[in-house]
């Protein structure tokens, strides 16, 4: 009877540690997008997209929700944009605007 408690103890808590973390994860997708606009050395141009703040991961941002580089809503790469130096520098403070970057190709 103590383990089927302790096990029922243990479900319980993870499944409130798991509805808070998709309360938390849907609240920040709605309204932790911050805009960009820097250079891509992936796609070899200037390009403007929407990145979601990350909440539980060691980078800024975790989630490319829009990206220029692609003529369709659906952004189709690997997300290696959030890794540069340049798009770390971007604050949390510029979700009024856009954050413009100051990057160019290095050739």
């Amino acid at each position: 009877m103590v383990i089927f408690v302790s096990w029922l103890a243990f479900v319980l808590l993870l499944t409130i540690v798991t509805v808070i973390y998709l309360i938390v994860e849907s609240y920040s997708l709605k309204r932790g997008a911050v805009k960009m606009k820097f250079y891509c050395p992936f796609r070899k141009k200037m390009v403007e997209i929407k990145a979601r703040r990350s909440l539980f991961t060691y980078r800024k941002y975790d989630d490319v929700l829009e990206c220029s580089a692609f003529d369709d809503a659906k952004v189709r790469c690997e997300m290696k944009c959030l890794n540069l130096p340049e798009v770390e520098q971007c604050d949390y403070g510029c979700t009024t605007g856009i954050c413009n970057i100051e990057s160019s190709p290095q050739h």
